[in-house]
């Protein structure tokens, strides 16, 4: 009866380490994402100001080529329109950064004034080999599964518990 009880505790702790570690690898996850968001954003960003330097240069020179009479209202208006259109588009990106930043900055337990000092990684990463039979091995490495498993091994503990109680 004894023994159950101390297998059934024991199974109890396994399984709250497991969910911690489950709860660890969502923030990490989390982190990534975010990290993810913040490069895309960022890429785009410079892409989109880029876009925006070009149209507002082809809007100098439709306004240049109008004042000698080589391009009309409707071309300057049409350039006017490209070049705010794509000025417009920056804010958004801009606000999109600000957040991923805010929250990495969060999830990593740092300032949210701190949020500014996220900077993309420039490396370069090395993808390991997939091995045969390694995702097997990693669904029994998945937190929430251990912790699962643990807590069959604690319901079965108290049930060995209790029939030895009767």
């Amino acid at each position: 009866r004894l023994r159950a009880g101390a297998a059934a505790a024991a199974a109890d702790k396994m399984a709250t380490e497991d969910q911690a570690r489950g709860v660890r690898l969502l923030v990490l996850s989390d982190v990534a994402t975010n990290y993810f968001t913040l490069v895309g954003a960022l890429q785009q960003l410079e892409t989109v100001r880029a876009i925006s330097a070009a149209q507002d240069e082809t809007l100098r020179l439709v306004t240049a080529r109008q004042s000698v009479g080589l391009a009309s209202n409707f071309d300057v208006e049409r350039a006017h329109t490209d070049a705010a259109s794509a000025r417009a588009a920056i804010p958004p990106l801009e606000t999109l950064v600000a957040a991923s930043r805010h929250r990495i900055a969060v999830l990593i337990g740092s300032q949210a004034a701190d949020a500014a000092m996220v900077k993309p990684w420039t490396g370069t990463a090395t993808i390991p080999d997939v091995k045969p039979g390694q995702p097997a091995e990693l669904l029994e490495r998945r937190p929430d599964l251990l912790a699962s498993r643990a807590q069959l091994e604690a319901a079965n503990a108290r049930l060995g518990l209790a029939l030895a109680d009767d």
